[in-house]
């Protein structure tokens, strides 16, 4: 699942003109975040790792690669907005795409119908001919790199693996097991029919829910790829386009355009773009859950930096550092759309709480018990059922309705709750570092989530709870 995880020590907090807000994710060439230009507009930022960054091979290739990129237009992928292929590490910042990847939506939802699933395979072909016609092949089109919306899927990553390719780590860099064209995966010359196997993989799993050859290691899938691919339960209308596109010479499968005009015929009815028709009502539902998402991130001040991570052309990370995130002094941001991402004080806390001291926080977390109890119509409390690490349960109530912490908030545990608190007080004992959106909220134990989903959270020390349909990954203040 996608996790929304607030910047770290060692993060930039500006890349060239981007206000960055959180980490979208990591990949084989950097890590990715959410980044806001001064003019408010949204952007996937990509900073190269450093140690790529100083292959002088890479940077070459790198560069021609964002130039490439640059020219591939169309309404099916996500623009390349802005990069600095010179500052060091290099970065890349294409359009940002609020919603779920195909990985997710089969994930929380289960294959996509067939009339769907062609009318993505139309999309996701429209938007290779635009690659293919700005001189790029995609090389890693799979699940996670495509993204949902209410008017057409969109192709994310697309021209950057050729970079990559060209360093000691192409062996294992690019490409994904399962979704690889066998040139690709044996190191021949590679193609645009390559990125049409590839979307034949990808269509079989968005019916099925699995790659065509299985899982597994590059050598294995490797192997596989050699043999009939198994489309046992893909739709009778989109098993012959699927078979086509996974035949091994790369000549016997066909054109992006062909693709087009052949699911044309299979998509489902009124799935045109802005038609918001193409996907079964959950997932609309779904993806209208990511943009709300990502526009409360974006609305809220992220995590305070240190002078240094104020970088306008690039980044430099601090070497060694690891931890949880420092406690935040000063006004939290005010509350946007969803109130639950800012703290609001209760009305009868007209007196500051005490500051952090070696022998205030008993005394003040017993102040912070009566507080709580006289404005409890106010306060969030978080009932936890804890044994050791472990939280069983959970229940959280306004008067107004039911909330949760909100990413960033603070919070105290009081008599067997937890009370959201100023954070910068001497009660503050957690912070809520982490959301993880909906699939995972499924799982028996949300540490299990956190664990997963989240870098240095570790269920001996941290806290994670599962409320509204969402896990929340908390961590102890230092």
């Amino acid at each position: 699942m996608t996790a929304h995880i607030p910047l770290r020590p060692g993060d930039p907090s500006e890349v060239g003109p981007y206000l960055l807000h959180a980490r979208l994710g990591d990949g084989a060439m950097g890590r990715v975040y959410l980044g806001r230009s001064p003019d408010g507009r949204t952007a996937a930022v990509k900073v190269v790792h450093p140690d790529l960054a100083e292959d002088p091979v890479f940077r070459r290739h790198f560069a021609d690669e964002v130039e490439a990129a640059r020219r591939v237009g169309g309404p099916c992928t996500a623009h390349v907005v802005d990069a600095d292929t010179a500052a060091d590490p290099s970065w890349l910042a294409t359009a940002y795409i609020p919603g779920p990847t195909l990985r997710e939506a089969v994930h929380e939802h289960g294959p996509l119908p067939a009339d769907s699933a062609a009318a993505l395979g139309a999309g996701l072909a429209e938007g290779l001919m635009a690659v293919h016609a700005g001189g790029v092949v995609h090389r890693d089109l799979k699940p996670g790199n495509v993204i949902l919306t209410a008017d057409g899927p969109r192709l994310i990553e697309f021209g950057i693996a050729g970079a990559l390719d060209s360093t000691s780590r192409a062996r294992t860099g690019v490409g994904t097991a399962g979704f690889m064209a066998p040139e690709l995966a044996t190191g021949a010359p590679v193609g645009p029919p390559a990125d049409v196997f590839s979307l034949g993989c990808l269509l079989a799993y968005a019916t099925t829910g699995r790659s065509p050859f299985g899982q597994g290691s590059a050598h294995a899938s490797t192997y596989r790829i050699g043999h009939a691919p198994d489309l046992t339960g893909v739709p009778a209308a989109l098993a012959d386009p699927i078979a086509d596109c996974l035949a091994n010479d790369p000549g016997a499968r066909p054109s992006p355009e062909a693709l087009v005009e052949r699911l044309a015929t299979t998509a489902a009815p009124g799935a045109g773009r802005g038609s918001g028709q193409w996907l079964p009502e959950p997932l609309t539902e779904f993806i209208t859950h990511h943009a709300t998402t990502a526009q409360a991130l974006t609305e809220t001040r992220p995590r305070q930096a240190h002078p240094e991570q104020h970088i306008r052309t690039a980044y430099q990370p601090a070497p060694g550092v690891d931890g949880p995130v420092p406690r935040v002094d000063g006004p939290l941001p005010e509350a946007g759309p969803d109130a639950r991402t800012a703290y609001q004080p209760a009305p009868m806390m007209d007196r500051p709480l005490p500051q952090a001291g070696p022998d205030t926080r008993r005394t003040a977390r017993a102040g912070i018990a009566l507080l709580a109890t006289a404005t409890a119509a106010v306060l969030l409390f978080v009932v936890l059922a804890v044994t050791n690490t472990s939280v069983a349960g959970l229940v959280a109530r306004w008067s107004s309705g039911s909330a949760d912490l909100g990413l960033w908030d603070c919070a105290a545990p009081v008599d067997g709750s937890l009370v959201k608190v100023p954070c910068g007080t001497a009660v503050a004992e957690y912070r809520v570092t982490a959301w993880i959106d909906p699939g995972l909220a499924r799982l028996p134990d949300a540490r299990t989530a956190c664990a997963d989903e989240v870098s240095h959270w570790t269920p001996s020390e941290d806290r994670a709870v599962k409320l509204n349909n969402r896990v929340s990954c908390l961590e102890p203040i230092d």
